[in-house]
This record gives C-alpha cells, structure tokens and sequence, in this order.
C-alpha cells in the first residue's frame, strides 16, 4: 500500500507560481510572434501600397543647375516608386558618377520627398593640351571641357592630351601642375597671384605669376623649399622690382638665380 508525501503548501505554492510564469512567457512569445508577423505584414502592405509613394524630389546644396541636373537624373529611377522600396546607397553612387558631385547624401522624408543634400565640386585649375582644354577640380577630376577664359589658374600640359569627363585624370604632367597648385598656394598670396603652371616632359616645371614674373622649380622634388627660397628672394624686393623681373630660377634652391625683362 503506497503511502502519499505530507503535502508542503510553500511548495506547492512555488510550483504554481512557477507554472503561472511559464504560462505568461508562452503567452508573451506567442503575442510577441503574432505582433511580429502582423508587422510584417503591415510593412509589406505599406511598401506595395501608394501610399509612400515619391511625388517630389528637393534638392539643394549645389548651383541652380546642378541641383536641376541631379533632380532630373534622380526622377526616372524614384517617381512614383515606394519610399520604403528606395534604396539609397545605390541612387548616390549613381549621383557621385556626375562630374560636378563632390558628395551627395540621399534621405527619405516622408511621406511623399525624397531629399538630396548636394554638395559641389568646383574647378581648381583649366588643363590645357594643345587646342583643348579642361576644368579640373583639386583631386584631379575632369569636369567638363573649358570652353570659355576662366579667372583661375592654367596647367599648360603636353599636345594630343586626351581626358575623360567625370573620371579621375592619371595623367603625370597634370598631377604635378596639381601638386605645384596645391603647394603654392600661400607663396602666391605673398607675391602674386598664379596665372599659369608650365608642366611638360624634358621642360622645368614652371609658375607664372599675374604680372608675368616666372618661377622655375625644376623638377617637382623640394616644391615647399624651393618656394621658400623664392619668397625670401622676392620679399626683399619692391612690388616694381618684381615687376622687372623676367624669372627666379630656384631649380637649385642653394643657388637662385634672377634674370631681368630686356
């Protein structure tokens, strides 16, 4: 004859307490998946549906015309299509392929915008090859054909150049006319403003400044010396006797030389 345990009513409580919050967590997850699933779904609805669907494109950020262009460019690939169905990582990269896009940032304001924040490239230099020429920006990028006189300084480059618009130029002669841009910029301040950059195989890479004076670095080795030495030469001239100056020859920085206009 089997004989039962005494009961422990603490025991016995614990058990069904334990047994309740076993019961609530089984609901919960239940709930949990029934609300996920809803969301889903609810998501789906709402991407296939119109109701985020792009009726506007702002942008803003660049020029007029550029913020028209990237508009115009972005309006086949979004009109009418679901906010939640825009991918926007492929539309700036597409974006960032047009030449005067420095960066670009693309958002999603809903319920009915996309937003594109632009901001632009602009030319640092015109590169010249013979009869063509090019605005290019800092990092060597080719903008659009120069087309008409450009108040900013020009890179005289070997003939029968030819450069791509919108890529990136590998072009040596062009990336040091860039380099010399980039490391005569606070010289220039000090004694004029740069006109032209001679930058040719077999020819000493050369500066022309606004009134003419010429400043021959040699080859593109020692650039911030050489223009140092060149601006201690010329600070301690007066404004007219740079002037008369036909060039400053610091290819040798150890030894400069000076040639006068005839």
């Amino acid at each position: 004859m089997a004989v039962s345990a005494p009961s422990d009513p603490i025991l016995l409580a614990r058990r069904r307490a334990v047994s309740r919050a076993r019961g609530r967590r089984r609901l919960t997850l239940l709930a949990c998946g029934i609300g996920l699933v809803g969301a889903v779904a609810g998501y789906q609805a709402l991407k296939a549906s119109s109701v985020f669907a792009v009726r506007s494109i702002v942008v803003h950020g660049g020029s007029p015309a550029l913020d028209a262009q990237v508009r115009a460019a972005m309006a086949g690939q979004v009109s009418g299509r679901n906010l939640l169905a825009v991918n926007t990582s492929p539309l700036e990269n597409a974006l960032l392929r047009m030449p005067y896009v420095k960066a670009v940032r693309v958002d999603r304001a809903f319920p009915n915008t996309l937003a594109i924040t632009v901001v632009p490239e602009h030319p640092a230099m015109v590169a010249q090859s013979g009869g063509s020429a090019w605005l290019i920006a800092s990092d060597g990028r080719v903008l659009a054909p120069a087309r008409h006189p450009h108040h900013i300084p020009r890179a005289i480059l070997p003939k029968n150049l030819t450069l791509t618009i919108g890529s990136v130029a590998a072009d040596h002669d062009l990336s040091v006319a860039l380099r010399a841009l980039r490391e005569t910029a606070a010289f220039t301040r000090q004694v004029g403003g740069l006109r032209r950059i001679l930058s040719q195989p077999d020819l000493p890479l050369t500066i022309v400044l606004r009134h003419g004076l010429q400043v021959r670095l040699g080859t593109p080795d020692q650039l911030g010396l050489k223009l140092q030495v060149a601006g201690r030469v010329l600070g301690r001239m007066s404004s007219g006797e740079r002037h008369s100056l036909a060039y400053v020859d610091v290819s040798a920085p150890a030894r400069p030389a000076l040639s006068y206009r005839r």
